[in-house]
């Protein structure tokens, strides 16, 4: 994992983590040992720090800030386990077409612009011809619906407890706000497909929302 700087929401960053992991390996490992047989994503891990980003165009519209969502240290290196173990049943099982480029081993968008070269060619050889379908999905992962994918995975092969670790992985989701190092005080819960919003001292959630934004 890369030696990035931007620190979480507990102020830790990956550099600064590996510098002492040998000294929470230990806990680090257990703690991941016991996630996966129990099918349960540890929550404290998913709050995300959001910081705006500013792309072009008026500073003062929030359209024009990209959200940069910066999770636990922890949470990557659990989500990299599981990766890991993701890829290798896949490959083991041939579950992905061939033709499937994008966030695979050893594979890229410049081979999938060679293959389909390849296919335009033999067609124009054969006097054929060569039809092209290209989607662009707007915020393609935030279209994604937890259900449907969920279903699809089970499909797949991805049952029991394996299954309920990845729905632990989606939900309970938490989330806030940082604006010129200030950080909004309400945390968002985002279970697809809402939002929740409530306090971090589980205040009445329409009184800190309002308070928020008169004060924002």
């Amino acid at each position: 994992m890369k030696n990035k700087t931007s620190t979480d929401w507990n102020d830790i960053d990956m550099k600064t983590l590996k510098c002492v992991i040998e000294g929470i390996v230990k806990p680090l490992t257990h703690i991941c040992n016991l996630s996966f047989p129990k099918g349960f994503f540890p929550n404290r891990m998913k709050v995300a720090r959001v910081i705006p980003i500013y792309k072009t165009g008026d500073k003062h519209h929030f359209t024009n800030h990209r959200p940069v969502s910066i999770l636990s240290r922890f949470f990557k290196i659990l989500e990299k386990l599981f990766v890991k173990r993701f890829d290798n049943f896949v490959d083991q099982y041939e579950l992905l077409t061939e033709s499937q480029y994008g966030f695979r081993n050893h594979r890229s968008t410049v081979q999938a612009l060679i293959d389909l070269i390849e296919e335009i060619t033999e067609c124009i050889d054969k006097k054929k011809h060569a039809i092209g379908l290209f989607l662009d999905l707007k915020k393609a992962f935030d279209t994604v619906n937890h259900d449907i994918l969920l279903r699809k995975m089970e499909k797949y092969g991805f049952r029991g407890i394996v299954l309920d670790w990845i729905k632990s992985y989606l939900s309970n989701r938490q989330q806030f706000v940082q604006i010129n190092q200030h950080n909004n005080k309400f945390v968002l819960f985002a279970d697809d497909p809402n939002v929740f919003c409530s306090g971090v001292e589980l205040q009445q959630v329409l009184d800190v929302v309002t308070q928020e934004i008169k004060t924002f």
